[in-house]
């Protein structure tokens, strides 16, 4: 009998990374109007009894880009610099990495040599976190109005 509560505990551990945590963007607030700042924060949930080690190709976790109609837009705040050296993050059991963004409802515009800053257009909003370690992409929402 004891055994085989051995066995059934090994099963349960979980098979992969994405098994041991949980990811999740949240946006607040939700609703933003032209200019307004706003925050964009990524949880991964070690949701296992063991420690989790993710490896990243560069010092980034995720960095974040911002899309409207599967488009990217610039936001003010979506620049990011990764240092390019492998970073281990380590979660202990139970606990969990989380990484917050602060960006405005305002977009960059590009015309050589000029960069200027312009009202986005108003509409839902995709933030996405692009990963940077083996989980999957995740996103949060929030909408822009006038």
């Amino acid at each position: 009998m004891l055994a085989l509560s051995f066995v059934m505990v090994g099963c349960s551990e979980p098979t992969s990374v994405s098994d041991a945590v949980t990811v999740n963007v949240n946006v607040s607030p939700r609703e933003v109007s032209v200019g307004a700042l706003f925050a964009a924060t990524l949880t991964i949930h070690n949701v296992s009894t063991k420690a989790v080690t993710l490896v990243s190709g560069d010092s980034c976790v995720a960095v974040i880009q911002v899309y409207l109609n599967d488009e990217r837009v610039d936001l003010d705040g979506t620049s990011w610099g990764c240092f390019t050296v492998v970073t281990e993050f380590r979660i202990p059991a139970g606990e969990a990495l989380t990484r917050s963004f602060t960006l405005r409802a305002l977009a960059a515009q590009s015309e050589a040599p000029w960069e200027y800053v312009v009202a986005p257009a108003p509409g839902t909003y995709e933030v996405r976190m692009e990963m940077h370690v083996n989980l999957p992409d995740a996103s949060g929402e929030m909408v822009i109005v006038r």
